[in-house]
C-alpha cells in the first residue's frame, strides 16, 4: 500500500473479521473521508484468502 491507500477492515457484530480490502483515499470534506475502489478490486473474507469479484455478464 502507498500513502494514498487505506485498508478497510469490516467486522461482524461480535468482532469477528468479515471483509477486508484496500481503497484509495479520494479526499475529505465536512461529511468525512471519501474512499473509492476500482472495478475488479480483490476482497478478502475473514481469515480466508482473496475473493475475486465475478466478471460482469455479457449483454450481447
Amino acid at each position: 500500500m502507498d500513502a494514498g491507500e487505506v485498508l478497510v477492515s469490516v467486522r461482524k457484530y461480535d468482532s469477528r473479521p468479515h471483509w477486508h480490502h484496500s481503497m484509495a483515499r479520494l479526499g475529505e470534506d465536512g461529511h468525512g473521508v471519501r474512499l473509492g475502489a476500482a472495478v475488479g478490486t480483490v476482497y478478502g473474507k475473514g481469515a480466508r484468502g482473496p475473493v475475486y469479484p465475478a466478471a460482469p455478464a455479457c449483454t450481447s
